[in-house]
């Protein structure tokens, strides 16, 4: 059995922009809002609604209450913001606002990653709302994803994707990824992973997501932080869910580091190790090693 190495360097801070505003919502009928009880539902509801193009969201979370105090509700929400845009919505610009008093909250995705856009332009046919570097994209993503539907099984299809990531980039990083109008940068996306060869955790997450769903993978993202030199610090990666329910997390950066498999379709057993998310936010996630697992698979 191969080694298991970890990446040596496996950085990623999620930098998104906040605005805290009293939402001032009178006309607006929260009854009719959806309510969720749990932070995965409302992951669940936005990642739905971005798949068809949708960048605004009203939700009640039943479990939450913002103080009706605008001094302590404010710091109620920045807590619950810190926590919200890293692992629930995961996008690169986002605003947040509540309702003091409340659990209604409002959420608007400013700027999206190319990678959701270029998968939403394939899977809908209408490329028309692409930008020059989104449609440079599309095309190479397209090339990939006919490659990968030619083999006749997901995880065959999602190998391939993977293997395909991994071997066309490498890791890169700086502490500023954004441009001055907060557009992300190259290297934050999947035009980064792809086109320039060279991104963060982010761009590798955000390539892996669009070609999977080309390729028909129920794929999402989770946020969260990574151990590394005794050192905790946040982190991008993957997750799959096959049609038997299991789900399985992928870190694609992890293979472009260390040129394996270990965090290819790794159950809780193995990316607790290294990895800690809010682990509610991912149903059903495979406990133990099975045969889908990379390092099984690699075995074989």
């Amino acid at each position: 059995m191969l080694k298991k190495i970890f990446a040596a360097v496996i950085v990623c801070v999620f930098m998104l922009s906040l605005q805290i505003v009293h939402a001032e919502e009178e006309a607006f009928d929260w009854n009719s809002a959806p309510h969720f009880a749990s932070k995965a539902e409302v992951a669940a509801y936005i990642e739905n609604g971005r798949r068809q193009g949708q960048t605004a969201f009203y939700f009640v979370i039943t479990s939450v209450t913002i103080n009706a105090d605008k001094e302590k509700g404010l710091k109620e929400i920045l807590a619950l913001n810190e926590d919200f845009v890293n692992t629930i919505a995961l996008v690169p610009v986002g605003n947040l606002s509540a309702e003091f008093g409340t659990g209604n909250f409002f959420y608007e995705i400013v700027k999206e990653y190319p990678g959701t856009h270029v998968a939403n332009a394939y899977l809908s046919g209408n490329t028309q709302g692409l930008t020059a570097d989104e449609m440079q994209l599309y095309n190479v993503a397209v090339a990939i994803a006919n490659e990968a539907n030619k083999l006749s099984s997901p995880l065959e299809r999602e190998l391939y994707i993977y293997k395909e990531l991994c071997n066309r980039g490498t890791y890169y990083d700086e502490e500023n990824m954004f441009t001055d109008d907060q557009t992300p940068k190259r290297f934050f996306t999947a035009i980064g992973a792809l086109i320039d060869g060279k991104a963060n955790c982010s761009g590798f997450a955000d390539a892996f997501y669009m070609l999977g769903r080309m390729c028909g993978l129920n794929v999402s993202r989770i946020g969260g932080m990574v151990k590394e030199n005794g050192k905790s610090e946040k982190h991008g990666w993957n997750t799959i869910t096959f049609d038997d329910g299991k789900t399985y997390c992928v870190d694609v950066t992890n293979g472009v580091n260390a040129k394996n498999l270990y965090l290819f379709n790794a159950p809780l057993k193995v990316i607790k190790t290294t990895h800690r998310c809010d682990w509610k936010l991912i149903p059903n996630l495979q406990q133990n090693i099975d045969e889908r697992y990379g390092e099984r698979l690699q075995a074989q």
